[in-house]
């Protein structure tokens, strides 16, 4: 992938005509802050990775740079983007748009059958972009998808995707969050890694977390077939027999019941003339 990366060496608030008003949350490089418009009209988010720190300038200095590389050269209508860059006195800033839905975790108690469907196919989607870029996310969950104003499944913080050279990795470098890590990633002893496979791994496990609305107490939990069948095919440990983006693509395509899914995600008839041949 070949990376270009715009960086504006003003000042955020100022080039925007913004201020900062709360913030969203606190993480190893910085803040996300929440900013306004002077006048109200308009919101941003604004993502700091701060220089001024000793133990850890200049690792946020390669963070940022990895993770605009990344944004601004991915164009999909379920990825996130839009990301405009920033190099400040005291911090690197990636400033964003801001999504008043906020993110999948929010919404699990409240999915429908058909909301789930929808979902799957618009994170289905962006995964198999990424895979055909060969990009791994890395850390796909509830946490990680923005709920957008129209109601679409927006995949976002690219902190740790990756670039994937071949379809087997050496990997001993294994972020991610554990509760959606693949079992492959778990154990020591396997060295070699299809990160494909773990993203649809994830995938699966995000899937789970829609069928059971969020809950940690299950009881007889009643799901429409094809969502059992996706679960089976994607979190099973036998990483080569795990179902591929295209093939969970394939599969929704097959079904009379997502025809219509696929129709309202669609931009035009053209895009799911082209998915469903």
């Amino acid at each position: 992938m070949g990376a270009y990366v715009n960086i504006i060496r003003e000042d955020v608030y100022f080039k925007f005509g913004y201020m900062p008003t709360r913030i969203l949350g606190k993480g190893m490089t910085g803040e996300v802050m929440l900013a306004q418009s002077w006048d109200g009209s308009s919101r941003l988010v604004v993502k700091t990775f701060t220089k001024c720190r000793e133990d850890s300038g200049e690792k946020n200095q390669r963070l940022f740079y990895h993770e605009v590389a990344i944004l601004q050269n991915l164009n999909h209508k379920f990825i996130f983007g839009n990301v405009t860059a920033f190099d400040c006195p005291n911090d690197y800033v990636l400033v964003m748009p801001y999504y008043s839905q906020g993110r999948l975790k929010y919404h699990l108690p409240y999915l429908t059958d058909q909301l789930i469907d929808k979902y799957l196919l618009q994170l289905t989607s962006a995964v198999q972009y990424l895979h055909s870029r060969r990009l791994v996310h890395r850390d796909i969950k509830p946490d990680n998808v923005l709920i957008s104003d129209e109601g679409n499944a927006v995949l976002c913080d690219f902190g740790i995707a990756s670039v994937v050279t071949s379809t087997y990795m050496f990997d001993l470098y294994r972020p991610g969050t554990p509760r959606y890590m693949a079992p492959e990633l778990l154990d020591t002893r396997i060295l070699y890694i299809n990160l494909y496979k773990c993203d649809t791994y994830a995938l699966g496990v995000v899937l789970w977390k829609m069928m059971i609305r969020g809950k940690s107490v299950i009881d007889n939990l009643e799901c429409p077939t094809r969502h059992w069948k996706i679960i089976d095919c994607l979190m099973t440990r036998d990483y080569d027999s795990r179902w591929s983006a295209n093939e969970i693509m394939t599969y929704l395509a097959s079904l009379p019941e997502m025809l219509q899914v696929f129709y309202e995600i669609s931009t035009d008839k053209l895009d799911v003339v082209e998915t469903l041949c």
